[in-house]
Formats: structure tokens, C-alpha cells, sequence
């Protein structure tokens, strides 16, 4: 399921029943929901549940009723109320109020591809918002007066949601840190976004609310320039930035800040936590006291008006509470994925239909929202080796072997498809060999449940199969057909493809090729410079932004090319997995990608266009040589309805329509020739589709 869909059956999560999913992160996933009562009583709310693959690691779980704890100890307008805890199916989950709107992630990035910046009256509510509510947590405390010492380590965009009426306030306190409860951070482990974290936060020292307040003072920086504020070739080099005060990006391209708000943004991202101001009250006066100086208002009709001018929201009222603080501005409407024509390269046994094409559109309708679904990963068939980079990488093989120089890109590149193992050593700069999961800039690729390629699944699950040419299409067939969610697994030696479902549709995919990787498909397809899209990998990776979305917003690729080449991408895995000879499948039920995702609303048609292009016209006949020799055919119970979401097409669509009135295939075959309406190629791809999929059944 991506972000925005529904599930395809009803879903219940203790007593709130799942509208769509909002987004997926490395440790939990968070839906729309609903709560119905008595009298017509109906509550809406926000689902957040841990990951099922998480639900056995003890230090997550208990992380996760950290946050449930302490923010239901908590109670401010600025802040995200939490309504209820519990456990369904061995996953715990919080519910949330839910706020209908966007992140300060997605406002920063949706301005940004305006080429422009935050207005100053929004920017300046926002974090003085944000501000009211820190002000609230740094001074809690305990039913006996205690004050609880919470620090909330993660003050970040996307942690800052914006309603359409203007309201502001903080959410996700995952990663909290209070005198009330146990530390859960182990030596030598980050917690908070890279680029955001305060100095002492880097070095893994104590930290008190001046660190919340430097973390929310790049947060202001970033809405008026929308831009990160610390940047690098790395990770470390962006931790290197924020310990060094390295401010020069906010002096080049913060000229239009007034001197005003520069002076709070000097003082409020000093590297000594005690020349900064001191508490959440402070900041907010000196924020308050600059908005008057400047004649500015700040207040929730402001916001919720500059955003419906710029197209960003729709109100929920026509009638505004005060005219537009931007008169006579023309709205920009809101940014439309199409899936755009896209070209299909043969594969080695037979091309895809020529209705392949318009069968992907069909499968995959335009969504609504402004950016697509973007797998956040590297890009290069072959790591490009850089003559003289400004940081460059060295692998060590598991054997001593060495290789490189590379870029970053190359690197997550290797990660991304198993390719860098995590046995492998790596040397930056011409450093000492480390181990990979101990770079600050690796690590989070390690952590990332799609790109785990050398965990043994054996052990997380007892459905696997031996692949085998008459098999396999059932059972790909059987996980839509039956709605299952969970993980399909292909593997040949070191190759792997993994496809994830949801309630049977197909929403993410990941594999061990590195030609099947978005940046490497736009630079064969489409010509895109590979050096562009290097780029885009190492800035996403250093944002945190989807790589699709780092490519649109630079002007490398359009919304609807990113949209299709990932739609294409997930099609092609699926015909990888299809073509596998040898090797072994599985299925881990429940398992979670942790990644954004497609909708593929007609599952079974998906399934059908990938098998119909992965197998050869002599291994369906190999298939079928049984069939073909002996038995008669019929249809299987429901077989009219299951066949119209089969997506064949018209001669294989005519030949299983013939095929259910029960024959033997020859039979099928010649009524074919003597009709006209089909070939025996033809019949014999429909009662290949219609076996696998459960419409046809074969009697010896």
C-alpha cells in the first residue's frame, strides 16, 4: 500500500477501522483511521503502529510505549494528542490526532519546486508555534512536582505538521528523552535526523531543551531559505558542518533574511549550547518581539491563507476570515502525476505484448497527489570510479580484495543491491579499512528493511518452494488472488528479487540488479546525465528526500517520468522473478518495506502481463505438454468474475472465454483456427493464465 491508498478490504486495528496509509519510516507506519460508537458517534484519527518485523525486538518496543507514555502525559494545542494505546496481533499502536494537512518537510519541499521561500508571517508563526510547545515539554512535570526533564531529540520538518486552518503542531516523540523513563540509545548510537541534531546531540552528549532549540532554529532557517542549512558530501561531513557552526550557506543565500530574525538565528545555532538563548520562552519572545518590529501578524489565518494562495491546500470554508495577504497573486495549482508513454525493452525470450503499455495505465491510474512514490536509493549499473573526488570511497571485499575509487552514490549503490556485503570494509579518504556498519553514512542503508538482502529468510518463515516453471505462476498468483500481505522472495545463489504486497497488490519491490535501480533506468532510457543523478542520490540521501523527488524538484525529470520509470521498475522485478529457473521461492507473511509506495489496483492484471512477458511460447508449452496430451478443462467456481481481473489480451481474453465452456486444449486450439478469433498461441497463454490464476481448473 503507498501513501494515500486505501486498503483493498476493510482493515481493523483494535476498534479503529484503516482508511489509507499517510507514510511508512524505518520503525513504524502510520494510517488514517476511524472510530465508530454508539448514536452515530465517529472519531477520526491517526493509526500508528510498529512495523510487524519489529514487534519482537524488545528495545524498539519498548521505545515505542516510551512515546505512547510520555505523550500521553502531555497536553498543549501545539502539540499531537494521543487518544489511545494498545496491541492488536502482537503489534502495538498508537492512537493520534490527526491533522489534516502537510509536514514542514513537504511545505519546504512543495515551495521550494516553486522557487521560492517561505513567507516571513508564516515561517515566524510556525516555529513560534513550535515554540509554545516546547515551552510545554521542557517545563513538565510530575504529579508530585518533578520536572520530568524531557528533551525531544528530534525537532525536525517532518516532525512539524501544519492543518489546513492554520493550526501547528509537533509530533513523533519516538525517540524522547526524559528522567522518567530508561535510556534506550546505545553507546555510540545517533538518534534525530542527520542535519538537525544540535552539536552535544552529534557527540552523543547529555542534552537539555537548549538542544531542541537549536535543532528548531535550522528549522527556521530552512523555511526562509528552502535549502538545507548544513551540508556535505556525507553524513559525517554534515555532522562535521553543524559541530564546526559552519553557517556559511545561511550567509550566502540568506541576504533576504532581515537582520532582525538573523541576529535570533546567530545566537539560536551557536555551537555552545549557553551563548544560545535558554529556554523556549526566551526564543519565543525574541521571535514575537522581531514579528513586531517588522509589522508583521502572525496567526493561523495567515498561514492557512498563504498557503491556499500558493496552491498548497484547499480550505475546508469558502468564507476567509480576512482578505489574502497576497492580493492579485495568481494560485498555482496543485502538481498532477500522469503516467507518461514509456518504451519497454524486450526481454530475452519473447517481447511484451503490444498492449502491454496501455495495460500499465490501466493498472495504474494517475494518483493525487503532487509527487509520486520514490525509492530513496543509488543508481549505477557499475559504481562510476572518480578520478578525483571531493571524498571519495574504498571497498574491501569479505577475500581482501579492493576496489575503487567511488563516490557515494556508488557506494549506497552497492548497498542497496546487496552488492557491498556486511563483511566488506570500507575506507574513505584513504583511511583505515572500517567495518561498513560502523560509517555514520552507510549505517542507515543497513537498517533499512527492503535492502536487507543478506538476511537468511528461511528463518522468518516455512513457506518456500523450490522454483519450478510450472509453479511459480500460481504461486504469485495465490498471494493476489487470496489478498495476502507480506514479502515475495526470488533467490538464485546471490541473486534476490523481493516484491511487497498488501492485501494482494503489489506496492514496493527491491533486487539484487543494479540495472533495475531508478537512476540507472532514466540514465539508460532516457539519457539522463549519470553525474545529475549522483548528485540527486547523495543530496536525498543527505535531506532525507525521496530520490524522485530530489530529481523533479532540480528539473532533471518530470513528475510523470519518475512516476511511470517507477511503475516500470516494479513491472520489470516482477518479470525477473518470473523468469528464475532455478532457485527458491518464499513468502514472509506480514513483513514490512519500510519504504513509499505504488498502487497497483488490479493485481491480478499486473500478475498476468508480467507472466505473459517472462515466459517463452516453448516453456508455456513445456508447461502444458500434460494438459495438451490428455484432460479436459473447466471453469473453476466464480470463474466469469475472476476472469474480467485477469487484464488479457482480446485473443487470449476470446480463447479463455471458449476454454470455460469445458474441452479438451487441443480441442481450444483448433476451435480457434476454425474461428479465427485466436491462434494456439494464444490458447495456450490463456490456459496457462487461467490454471495459474484459479479461473480454469484441469481435469486428468
Amino acid at each position: 500500500m503507498r501513501p494515500g491508498s486505501a486498503p483493498t478490504r476493510p482493515q481493523k486495528v483494535g476498534d479503529y477501522l484503516l482508511e489509507r496509509l499517510l507514510g511508512v519510516g524505518g520503525m513504524a507506519e502510520v494510517f488514517v483511521a476511524h472510530r465508530h460508537g454508539a448514536h452515530g458517534f465517529q472519531k477520526r484519527v491517526a493509526i500508528k503502529r510498529i512495523l510487524p518485523q519489529l514487534a519482537h525486538d524488545p528495545r524498539l518496543v519498548a521505545m515505542f510505549c516510551d512515546e505512547a507514555r510520555i505523550q500521553a502525559a502531555l497536553s498543549h494545542p501545539c502539540l499531537v494528542e494521543i487518544f489511545d494505546f494498545g496491541e492488536h496481533d502482537g503489534q502495538p499502536f498508537i492512537a493520534l490526532e490527526y491533522v489534516d494537512g502537510l509536514s514542514g518537510a513537504e511545505l519546504i519541499a512543495r515551495v521550494a519546486a516553486r522557487r521560492r521561500t517561505v513567507d516571513l508571517a508564516p515561517a515566524l508563526y510556525i516555529v513560534r508555534e513550535v515554540l509554545q510547545a516546547l515551552s510545554y515539554v521542557h517545563e513538565a512535570r510530575d504529579e508530585d512536582g518533578r520536572a520530568l526533564g524531557i528533551v525531544h531529540r528530534d525537532v525536525a520538518p517532518s516532525n512539524i505538521l501544519i492543518g489546513r486552518m492554520g493550526q501547528v503542531k509537533l509530533g513523533d516523540f519516538g525517540i524522547v528523552r526524559s528522567t522518567s523513563i530508561d535510556a534506550r540509545t546505545v553507546p555510540g548510537e545517533l538518534k534525530g535526523k542527520i542535519g538537525y541534531v544540535s552539536p552535544e546531540q552529534a557527540l552523543g552528549m547529555p542534552l537539555d531543551g537548549r538542544s531542541d532549540l537549536f535543532s528548531l532554529t535550522i528549522v527556521l532557517a530552512e523555511l526562509l531559505m528552502c535549502r538545507p542549512l548544513f551540508v556535505g558530501e556525507n553524513e559525517l561531513d554534515v555532522l562535521e558542518s553543524l559541530h564546526g557552526g559552519n553557517l556559511q550557506r545561511l550567509r550566502s543565500e540568506g541576504a533576504h533574511i532581515p537582520a532582525e530574525i538573523r541576529e535570533i538565528l546567530w545566537k539560536g545555532l551557536s555551537r555552545w549550547p549557553e551563548q544560545r538563548y535558554q529556554t523556549a520562552r526566551e526564543l519565543c519572545d525574541a521571535v514575537e518581539a522581531a514579528a513586531r518590529k517588522l509589522g508583521l501578524t502572525l496567526g493561523a489565518h495567515v498561514l492557512s491563507e498563504w498557503l491556499e494562495d500558493l496552491g498548497l491546500v484547499a480550505l475546508s470554508s469558502s468564507v476567509r476570515q480576512k482578505p489574502s495577504s497576497l492580493p492579485g497573486r495568481a494560485r498555482v495549482p496543485s502538481e498532477e502525476a500522469f503516467l507518461e508513454s514509456v518504451t519497454l525493452t524486450p526481454g530475452e525470450s519473447e517481447p511484451p505484448p503490444a498492449s502491454i503499455l496501455d495495460a500499465i495505465r490501466e493498472l495504474c491510474p494517475q494518483n493525487d497527489h503532487g509527487v509520486p512514490a520514490e525509492l530513496a536509493h543509488a543508481v549505477s549499473a557499475s559504481p562510476v570510479v572518480s578520478a578525483a573526488p571531493a571524498v571519495s570511497y574504498r571497498i574491501q571485499r569479505p577475500g581482501g580484495a579492493v576496489m575503487g575509487p567511488f563516490r557515494l552514490a556508488g557506494v549506497l549503490e552497492m548497498l542497496a543491491t546487496g552488492r557491498l556485503s556486511i563483511d566488506g570494509g570500507v575506507s574513505r579518504n584513504g583511511g583505515a579499512f572500517l567495518p561498513v556498519p560502523s560509517m555514520i553514512e552507510l549505517g542507515r542503508m543497513l537498517a533499512r528493511p527492503a535492502y536487507r538482502f543478506h538476511e537468511p529468510i528461511a528463518l522468518y518463515t516455512k513457506e518456500r518452494w523450490a522454483v519450478r516453471l510450472e509453479h511459480t505462476p500460481e504461486l504469485v498468483f495465490d498471494v493476489a488472488r487470496r489478498g495476502r500481505t507480506g514479502m515475495l522472495c526470488a533467490r538464485r545463489g546471490s541473486e534476490q528479487v523481493r516484491l511487497w504486497f498488501v492485501d494482494g497488490a503489489p506496492v514496493f519491490s527491491s533486487s539484487t540488479d543494479p540495472r533495475e535501480l531508478l537512476g540507472e533506468r532514466l540514465v539508460e532510457a532516457d539519457g539522463l546525465p549519470r553525474s545529475h543523478v549522483e548528485d540527486a542520490v547523495e543530496a536525498a540521501w543527505r535531506s532525507g528526500e525521496p530520490l524522485g523527488k530530489l530529481l523533479i524538484e532540480r528539473g532533471f525529470c518530470s513528475a510523470q517520468r519518475v512516476e511511470a520509470a517507477l511503475r516500470e521498475q516494479t513491472w520489470r522485478r516482477l518479470v525477473s522473478l518470473f523468469r528464475f529457473r532455478v532457485g527458491e521461492l518464499s513468502f514472509v507473511g506480514g513483513a514490512r518495506h519500510g519504504e513509499g509506495a505504488l498502487s497497483f489496483p488490479s493485481p491480478m492484471a499486473f500478475v498476468t502481463s508480467a507472466l505473459l512477458s517472462a515466459y517463452a511460447a516453448d516453456e508455456i508449452a513445456s508447461v502444458l505438454e500434460t494438459v495438451e496430451r490428455m484432460g479436459s478443462l473447466g471453469p473453476a467456481p466464480g470463474a466469469s468474475a475472476a476472469q474480467h481481473t485477469l487484464g488479457l489480451p482480446p485473443a487470449e481474453s476470446a480463447a479463455l472465454d471458449v476454454a470455460r465452456f469445458g474441452g479438451s486444449l487441443r480441442a481450444l486450439m483448433q476451435e480457434g483456427v476454425k474461428s479465427g478469433a485466436f491462434d494456439a498461441r494464444a490458447a495456450r497463454r490463456a490456459v496457462l493464465v487461467g490454471l495459474a490464476s484459479g479461473v480454469l481448473l484441469w481435469q486428468p
